[in-house]
């Protein structure tokens, strides 16, 4: 006896009902009617005993259970084989197949022949395949047609090995009236093979059987050769519950208007293959692995989304209609390929927020590529088309209300949010880490990667995303980025790159030449290919070298550590170098002691800076001392690179003031014929202050190769002999107008007894004559007055001769007598020295950065005057000339 329980209302008040149904007494019955074809109602044919031993079936009763055994289909003689049973009106208990019985159901007379199953007492199964059987319907429509129906008491389970196939033209069915009433085990099958005319569904219609009637767990499989959808008739409803894991697989094409194949279903793993052209009637609310055989063809909706939360594989043809906006959303949990020989072309592409993609192939999309998540470009991973590019960043959380039921990927009731497509969802009711892969508007629903917890009702659900992340294991890097559209790599988007390349990073396409990205780590040798600046951590593994571009910086604004020490040649920043540039290392916010793991080509040369309180610092380097502290400058002589190391440390604080210890290292390849053998006394660091070199103070150790010195003032540094005054310099050369000629004045840093300081002046800037000359005293500041000067404009530079016959020349000044007129600053660009030629009295110049930070003052009464900028950083600055009348000009220091 069964007994059913349920609540009524009645005026108001709560009735618990028990309703019992009495069965009778079952009887089991064993099919002894040989392989047929024979007639199921037929008594004879049925036996209690499987040797045909026992009682006939001579009074059916909607209690019985028959058995089809296919170790014996004969009874008394012993037969095997595929069974042929022809189908009349039927209602028993329970029908089982077992031991590997192989059962065709067909109808003879042309109407429809029903098999109806009531259950029994027990929740066993009643409609059961076991032990290796097959269940075949088959019969034509003139025929007739064979249905299936399990009543709401009723149950069935296909086991693993098993299979049941509806097959030919008749309208045949198997229904349920139970959620997930008949169940296909792991490794069990159902085909549908039918190709009636008129509408008919293999396990029913909307109003024929339930929404999730029939389920396939993990490793069961439902395959389709027929022309009628197992899903069912309708968009919001859908037979089949496809457990993740379970296979749907599409062997014909799918005809229009024959059911409803794609549209708002939730699936397991899809195959598409036996050169079938399977087109979607609507969006895929969920697919597991996604196969599309060589041949084969998946056409995608024209609107909605196609969500994929396994690997996406594709040897065939994946696609969508003209003027489609359907999205392929990537946006499992667990880890994502992308891979095979076909072709992939799709209107828009989304990773969603905890999704790690991994794309093996080329791509190509028309609209927008959306990466919310991690994407890795495989090393012939590419994207192509036409399609805006974005990698998110920290959009901010949005909110709103919804319900959710226990097992489902769906939240309903939800209306409003727009855009939420690969972002992360979070409320009660739902599990972590979960991704929103599509969003009905019409139908008020969002699509899960992961089936809800519990049920809720009216949930506040907060939508929004964390940090993109690309990972380029190709020689391509960014440039596998290589849609024509606009790209948009947001600040602080993640990287990792794992193979060497000249493209590490993404360029937006409103960013000009720099970009701003967060954590980045590098495990290749790259070279930059633009200004960047790191909000996040930065990390090398081995054999991780970085060439910085000579026109390039690269900028931790965080002020952290980079990570990955112990450095030295087999992974460091080097900082190559093009005439007068260098590439550029800069780390801001420093309060101790940082290290800047940087060298050139050939040797690691790294820089420890302390500063005494919080400064921005940039450093690079080159080998081959210069005279002037400048890549392209004039190589020290032999004799004097015997007293230091061949190579020049430019560091320029951007932000900062006070002291910094600067700690040097190198390697002995570098050092001097006559450097090599000082003691650690004789060592220290020797700094080029825009104009000569100065005199080398501090301490170091000749054999671990270090040096150290404090300073306040930043530029070119080397290391020489303590007490060692590098090369001669000119520090300013000045020229002023007077009433009885034009004074021209200049300081030396260092000077030497025996130099000769000649005059020298230009009409035209060109063609020089000396002037006057001036016998160097070690002074170190000189004048000469021109009062043979006739000209309106003139140039001047100063020649210096030493006793060895070396020859230096100064910067060339310009001296204008209608000063105040025309105040010029040039060469503009400079790299080295500016000129401000045009001042008429005694005023204070001061220059600025494009920020408004003032970062050089100097009062003057010159009328024209050399500045040293060989420190400041590549950009645009103001000068601002102070007087009775205040004059700004701009110079590009380059």
């Amino acid at each position: 006896m069964k007994k059913i329980y349920f609540l009524k209302n009645f005026g108001g008040i709560i009735v618990f009902l028990c309703l019992s149904i009495v069965t009778f007494s079952q009887d089991t019955y064993y099919w002894v009617g040989g392989i047929g074809p024979a007639a199921i109602g037929e008594g004879t044919n049925w036996n209690k005993n499987l040797d045909g031993t026992g009682d006939a079936r001579s009074t059916p009763t909607e209690s019985d259970i028959l058995i089809f055994d296919g170790s014996n289909v004969g009874g008394g003689s012993p037969t095997t084989g595929t069974v042929q049973v022809t189908i009349t009106g039927t209602i028993i208990s329970q029908l089982i197949l077992q031991n590997a019985a192989n059962v065709i159901l067909s109808r003879i007379g042309g109407t429809t022949g029903t098999i109806t199953l009531n259950g029994d007492a027990s929740d066993d199964p009643d409609l059961v395949v076991k032990s290796g059987s097959h269940l075949t319907i088959d019969s034509d429509l003139a025929s007739g047609n064979v249905n299936i129906a399990l009543t709401s008491f009723a149950s069935g389970q296909v086991d693993n090995g098993c299979t049941i196939r509806i097959a030919n033209t008749g309208t045949h069915r198997i229904t349920s009236q139970k959620a997930n009433g008949l169940v296909f085990k792991t490794g069990s099958t159902f085909y549908s093979d039918a190709t009636p005319s008129s509408g008919a569904y293999p396990f029913g219609s909307s109003s024929q059987s339930v929404q999730y009637g029939v389920k396939f767990e993990k490793g069961a499989n439902l395959i389709v050769n027929g022309n009628r959808s197992p899903m069912g008739n309708s968009s919001t409803f859908q037979t089949c519950n496809m457990e993740a894991g379970s296979n749907y697989i599409q062997r014909s094409s799918n005809p229009a208007s024959t059911g409803s194949w794609t549209n708002l279903k939730i699936f397991g793993n899809i195959i598409v293959e036996n050169n079938t052209a399977f087109t979607a009637d609507g969006p895929f609310y969920k697919i597991d692995t996604l196969n599309i055989k060589s041949g084969s063809t998946l056409t995608t909706h024209t609107s909605g989304n196609t969500a994929v939360l396994g690997d996406l594989i594709v040897d065939g043809t994946l696609g969508a209609p003209a003027a489609s906006t359907n999205v392929l959303v990537i946006g499992g949990s667990i880890p994502q390929t992308i891979s095979g020989a076909g072709s992939i072309s799709v209107p828009s592409f989304t990773v969603g927020n905890y999704s790690n993609v991994t794309l093996h192939k080329t791509i190509t999309v028309g609209t927008t590529v959306n990466i919310v998540g991690m994407l890795t470009l495989g090393a012939q991973g590419k994207i192509e088309g036409t399609a805006n590019f974005t990698s998110r960043v920290n959009q901010t959380p949005v909110n709103f209300t919804g319900n959710t039921t226990a097992g489902s990927y769906i939240v309903t009731g939800v209306a409003g949010p727009t855009g939420i497509t690969g972002l992360f969802i979070k409320g009660d009711g739902l599990a972590g880490n979960t991704n929103v892969v599509g969003f009905s508007s019409s139908n008020s629903a969002i699509n899960l990667s992961k089936p809800a917890l519990t049920t809720t009702v009216g949930t506040i659900f907060s939508f929004a995303s964390d940090t993109a992340t690309l990972v380029f294991n190709t020689s391509m890097g960014a440039n596998a980025i290589g849609n024509a559209g606009t790209k948009s790599f947001q600040a602080g988007t993640k990287y990792a790159v794992n193979m060497a390349t000249d493209a590490p990073f993404g360029i937006s396409s409103e960013a000009g030449n720099s970009m701003t990205v967060g954590t980045v780590s590098i495990n290749a040798p790259i070279t930059t290919n633009y200004n960047i600046s790191f909000t996040g951590g930065l990390s090398l593994a081995d054999g991780a070298k970085v060439t910085i571009r000579p026109t390039d910086t690269l900028r931790i604004s965080s002020g952290t550590d980079i990570q990955g020490a112990p450095f030295g040649m087999n992974k460091y920043f080097i900082s190559s170098v093009a005439g007068a540039n260098a590439g550029v290392l800069r780390i801001d916010n420093i309060t101790t002691m940082k290290l800047f793991p940087i060298g050139s080509a050939t040797n690691y040369l790294p820089v420890w800076l302390t500063p005494s309180a919080n400064s921005d610092f940039a450093v690079s380097v080159f080998e081959g001392i210069t005279a002037d502290g400048t890549p392209n400058g004039t190589a020290f002589t032999t004799d004097q690179k015997a007293k230091v190391v061949n190579s020049v440390w430019t560091i320029n604080r951007v932000n900062g003031a006070g002291d910094a210890e600067v700690k040097l290292s190198w390697p002995s390849s570098l050092e001097g014929s006559d450097f090599m053998n000082f003691t650690n006394d004789k060592v220290g660091i020797g700094r080029y202050n825009g104009s000569a070199w100065e005199q080398v103070i501090g301490s170091g150790d000749n054999t671990t190769n270090m040096a150290m010195a404090t300073y306040s003032e930043f530029s070119p540094f080397s290391v020489g002999e303590l007490g060692f005054v590098l090369p001669i310099g000119f520090k300013e050369v000045s020229g002023t107008v007077k009433n009885i000629g034009v004074e021209i004045a200049w300081t030396m840093l260092n000077d030497e007894k025996g130099n000769r300081y000649a005059v020298e002046r230009s009409e035209d800037g060109n063609k020089f004559v000396e002037i006057g000359a001036v016998q160097g005293n070690t002074l170190q500041s000189y004048s000469m007055l021109d009062n043979q000067n006739m000209f309106a404009k003139s140039f001047y530079r100063i020649r210096l001769m030493k006793q060895n016959g070396q020859l230096n020349y100064s910067n060339v000044i310009m001296v204008n007598k209608a000063a105040g007129i025309d105040i010029t600053v040039y060469p503009n660009p400079a790299s080295e020295t500016l000129i401000i030629a045009g001042l008429k009295e005694q005023g204070r110049i001061r220059i600025f950065n494009a920020a408004g930070q003032q970062i050089l003052q100097r009062n003057t009464n010159a009328n024209s005057l050399s500045v040293d900028i060989s420190a400041l950083q590549r950009g645009v600055y103001f000068i601002e000339i102070v007087g009775k009348n205040s004059v700004r000009r701009t110079f590009i220091k380059r």
